[in-house]
């Protein structure tokens, strides 16, 4: 005949027990049973399990809980994490990092490790939202470009050129028509001639209107500058 403390000391429950990461030392009331992984079994009784990160660490964490085993065949498992963000970075880098409508950064960045559904956006690429899991600290995320025309520099291109073409073009004769009328009218003014001052004014009304034509070159180059 099997007594009752046999059976009692037979009637145990598995406990497994695991930790993220897997360098997390296992204790079961004080006791070393694993690093990252464990499984015991355990009789009906009270328990304490606590995951310890290794001492040499600054400023340690340990995580404790209490397990109770009431009956047999009470199979338990235990999952304590130690994680509470995870590096999220993307290819390019400096994508919009949104948590529902707000932005809460620039990739690459530390999130926190939670059910949460980020979106990853960025000017010319098509946005992505992820669930935020540990798979992704190691992995860059790929965001697609929208096009691939290539761009054309416009330093380089053909736009750039006859601008700059125009503007000493425009320059020089400005500085022609000026020159000349100023000689027109030094000789205006030592003659008393009238064809020297309408000579004069011919000159200068030349000269403004390349001026004006200069300056509207210009300021096209540099809207394109600031644009480009």
């Amino acid at each position: 005949m099997v007594s009752r403390s046999a059976f009692s000391q037979n009637c145990k429950s598995k406990v497994i027990i695991k930790t993220i990461p897997d360098s997390i030392n296992i204790f079961l009331n004080n006791s070393f049973i694993g690093k990252g992984f464990a499984k015991v079994e355990l009789a009906k009784g009270k328990y304490e399990i606590s995951a310890k990160e290794s001492p040499i660490i600054w400023d340690a964490k340990t995580i404790s809980d209490t397990l109770s085993i009431n009956d047999c065949g009470e199979d338990t498992s235990i999952s304590f994490n130690f994680t509470t963000d995870i590096y999220l970075n993307s290819t390019p880098q400096d994508a919009y990092v949104y948590k529902q409508d707000s932005l809460i950064g620039f990739t690459p960045m530390f999130v926190p490790l939670k059910d949460d559904s980020l979106t990853l956006k960025k000017p010319g690429y098509l946005s992505i939202s992820l669930p935020v899991t540990q798979k992704y600290s190691d992995d860059n995320i790929k965001l697609d470009a929208i096009s691939k025309t290539k761009h054309t520099n416009f330093f380089t291109g053909p736009t750039f050129k006859i601008l700059v073409g125009s503007i000493i073009v425009f320059g020089a004769a400005t500085a022609y028509f000026k020159l000349k009328a100023d000689n027109q009218f030094s000789q205006y003014q030592n003659t008393g001639d009238q064809s020297f001052l309408n000579n004069t004014r011919t000159n200068d009304l030349i000269s403004g209107i390349t001026m004006g034509a200069l300056e509207i070159n210009f300021g096209i180059l540099m809207y394109y500058f600031l644009t480009d």
